[in-house]
């Protein structure tokens, strides 16, 4: 009787333990499977964003309001799409103004999305939107600085050149289910350009300065060599005539009286070839000897 009781009690157990390992079992692929639906299936909506369900390529639900819902696992994808205002930057770039100047300009425009379901099938996403936008707003941008002289920059003109880029944007984006809400250029890329091109305007100027000074200095001492020159040359003339006319002189006055000639010659002789203590060797006949023998004896 007592090992009756006792294989009963045994038996009670282990049916009790089956249950139990069961019902734990049974728990384990409940959680499992609720988490994994939970994670497929549910998906959480912000404030800040509007939601589109799409299945096989094709939107079937738009969700503006925020809070969590559901989609069906595996088939369904969600895209989300910021309903805040967006910036997008254009890079620095080097554009010729009207005055042919050239600066470097970088620029930004801010829009929003005013149409998601457009918006996703033009765009895709905010990237691609991005990236058409800052295309667009480099191309009108040229357009745009092509037509305004650089000075415009720094006038009130600046402000309606704005006004022209964002309505030109605005017109071109408008089927993309977005709205252009505001176009500004950098302004400190273009006083750093404008100072770059005067530094630029200035040293230009200086080395043509330069320039033309040596050229001026080159063509004043040409000048001056060339009159230095013809004067050189007519003081040759000037002297040679003068010279000529001395001899025709002296030729027309000695001619006259052969003796003065001969003895002013004879003077001349004494004072170049006769210096003070000076000694020469000559014979008796000499007549420079005789010369001098015979103004010796005179004086």
């Amino acid at each position: 009787m007592f090992n009756y009781m006792k294989n009963y009690n045994d038996n009670f157990v282990k049916e009790i333990e089956k249950c139990f390992t069961f019902n734990i079992k049974s728990l384990s692929y409940c959680f499992f499977t609720i988490t994994l639906f939970a994670i497929f299936s549910l998906f959480v909506v912000k404030e800040t964003e509007t939601t589109f369900i799409v299945r096989f390529g094709k939107v079937i639900r738009q969700i503006n309001k925020a809070g969590i819902y559901v989609k069906t696992p595996l088939i369904d994808n969600t895209v989300t799409f910021d309903k805040r205002i967006l910036q997008v930057y254009s890079p620095a770039k080097e554009v010729i103004a009207s005055d042919q100047k050239r600066l470097i300009v970088d620029a930004y425009a801010k829009y929003k999305i005013v149409d998601t379901k457009k918006f996703y099938e033009n765009m895709r996403n905010e990237q691609g939107a991005n990236i058409r936008v800052s295309s667009m707003l480099d191309s009108i941008m040229r357009q745009v600085v092509a037509t305004n002289p650089l000075s415009s920059f720094l006038t009130t003109q600046r402000s309606q050149m704005m006004e022209n880029i964002q309505t030109l944007l605005a017109e071109q984006t408008k089927e993309f289910g977005i709205n252009i809400i505001d176009v500004r250029i950098i302004r400190e890329a273009i006083f750093k350009r404008m100072k770059t091109e005067r530094e630029k305007e200035a040293q230009e100027l200086r080395s043509q300065g330069k320039q033309e000074a040596t050229i001026i200095m080159a063509s004043a001492n040409k000048e001056a060599k060339e009159i230095r020159s013809v004067a050189q040359r007519e003081a040759s003339k000037i002297m040679g005539k003068a010279d000529a006319e001395v001899i025709k002189i002296h030729s027309r006055a000695f001619s006259k009286d052969p003796k003065f000639y001969e003895f002013y010659k004879t003077l001349e002789i004494y004072k170049n070839t006769l210096p003070k203590q000076k000694i020469i060797i000559s014979t008796k006949d000499n007549d420079f000897l005789q010369r001098i023998k015979k103004d010796q004896f005179s004086n």
